[in-house]
């Protein structure tokens, strides 16, 4: 993936809900994580992770800035493709709710119908202007959010679940369980 050109963010070590652990519990997760992703790819995941479940408080934020996880990156398009949705079913969700800035989550392994709606998404949102851009790209867009922060941060992580724009751009994003998550699959 990395080598594809992908964007990947820490999704955790073992899918745990954030809201659950302590502020040591967070951080030894996405370290984990972050660990294995070094040893594997030697790339970091930094500054992007999306909490399992899209679950977060007030300690996960903090503990994950700092972590150095300074953007939490949630979702204004959930297309709820793990609950064994038709492909139909996840296009429609994708259109109707579709708006600039968006961030729209899949799943990849587990959204059964996921791969069947993908060249329809694509295609019906090509057909409408929109441009797909990976999370950072689109963080940066008309200057909204630094996608490169300080290095060495410390405090609140920034939750994003859309990116106020009116440039016709959007994000599909892809959790694959546990690990690192695709936050884009399109160059």
């Amino acid at each position: 993936l990395v080598a594809q050109g992908q964007e990947l963010a820490n999704h955790s070590y073992s899918h745990t809900n954030f809201t659950t652990l302590t502020y040591d519990g967070v951080q030894t997760e996405v370290q984990k994580a972050e660990d294995a992703f070094m040893n594997l790819y030697g790339e970091t995941t930094k500054p992007l992770v999306r909490p399992p479940f899209g679950a977060y408080n007030d300690t996960t934020l903090e503990a994950l800035g700092d972590e150095g996880f300074t953007h939490t990156i949630l979702y204004n398009i959930d297309t709820s493709d793990w609950t064994k949705n038709s492909a139909d079913d996840i296009l429609e969700i994708v259109i109707d709710g579709i708006e600039p800035g968006s961030i729209i989550l899949m799943h990849s392994a587990y959204g059964l119908n996921t791969a069947a709606a993908l060249p329809e998404i694509i295609r019906q949102l090509s057909e409408m202007g929109y441009e797909f851009v990976t999370v950072s790209q689109l963080l940066a867009y008309d200057g909204n959010v630094d996608p490169d922060p300080d290095p060495d941060p410390t405090g609140s992580s920034e939750v994003i679940s859309k990116v106020d724009t009116t440039s016709k751009v959007v994000a599909l994003t892809f959790d694959d369980g546990y690990g690192p998550t695709t936050l884009n699959i399109l160059d």
